[in-house]
């Protein structure tokens, strides 16, 4: 029931579909590993490390901490691209646009934050008829938003 609610064309998911979908959450505490993995990699090379940003308990604190140091590898020249089902049902549009306006660069925003030289891109693409997985939904389509995109100057 919630993962047909994900995917726009419900008849697709089948029990293989599924199955992909369980096995990770068959391993004990999978979640805090991916988590742990998130917030490694984004505070890889940067001040405090990952511990400190995993001993905070409120999740409204981490949360703003990650978009934090997203702002400042995108300044640094990163280059994010979100990529959103027109017809998500799980998350709406709105948070991703959010999340691509909190981690813009000014120069796309007309915001007062500073960005360094070379500052990085943040690009969302939405898919039409398509739902919260995208690159399951749709993976040709998804393959090539994504190449066209990292083809892209």
């Amino acid at each position: 029931k919630g993962l047909g609610a994900a995917v726009f064309h419900g008849s697709t998911v089948d029990g293989p579909f599924i199955d992909r979908y369980r096995w990770p959450s068959l391993s004990k505490r999978w979640d805090r590993g991916l988590a742990n993995f998130v917030v490694t990699q984004l505070y890889q090379g940067g001040e405090g490390g990952a511990d400190e940003g995993a001993e905070k308990d409120d999740s409204a604190v981490q949360a703003s901490d990650l978009v934090s140091r997203l702002v400042e590898h995108v300044s640094n020249g990163l280059r994010v691209l979100v990529v959103h089902g027109e017809r998500d049902a799980v998350v709406p549009l709105r948070v991703s646009q959010r999340l691509v306006a909190a981690i813009s660069p000014p120069a796309v925003l007309g915001s007062e934050r500073p960005s360094a030289a070379g500052g990085g891109e943040v690009k969302l693409v939405t898919m039409a008829s398509c739902g919260h997985i995208p690159h399951e939904e749709y993976p040709d389509e998804f393959v090539e938003a994504v190449g066209r995109w990292a083809s892209s100057p």
